[in-house]
């Protein structure tokens, strides 16, 4: 009884600190949009329009650079069957460190979890790192 409960709370919490995580390193720009008075100027500042220059442009960024990355990370098919170049591709791609670190926390951690962990921390920290450099530029200039 109690080791069913102990998985169950322990794939919570690895899924919840996860999905947390990346929510929200993603969700504080638009916050700060969200907080603007209208909608133009909330539109404005999220950084998808800086990206690519307009707000109805934001599609093409979604089809060339996010639909890829869920494609290599093995959330709809295992990557093993993949070719061989894109199985290492997948290996670099953040989202399939994700995707296999939720797999673990369901079906039983492995030894290069932690590696996966603090490769993934230290890609957040260089973006948000990025991410404040870039943004500290914009309200200086």
């Amino acid at each position: 009884m109690f080791r069913p409960v102990c998985f169950a709370i322990r794939t919570f919490l690895v899924t919840l600190a996860v999905i947390g995580a990346t929510v929200a390193m993603a969700a504080a720009t638009p916050s700060l949009a969200i907080t603007q008075s209208t909608v133009p100027t909330a539109t404005s500042l999220h950084p998808s329009v800086h990206v690519t220059g307009n707000a109805d442009q934001f599609s093409y960024v979604t089809t060339l650079f996010v639909t890829p990355l869920f494609l290599l990370a093995g959330t709809f098919f295992p990557i093993n069957q993949l070719p061989e170049g894109f199985q290492i591709a997948a290996q670099f791609n953040p989202l399939h460190q994700l995707v296999e670190l939720v797999r673990h926390a369901s079906f039983g951690f492995q030894a290069t979890d932690p590696l996966r962990l603090a490769a993934l921390i230290a890609f957040a920290v260089a973006l948000w790192r990025l991410a404040v450099r870039q943004m500290t530029a914009r309200l200086i200039d």
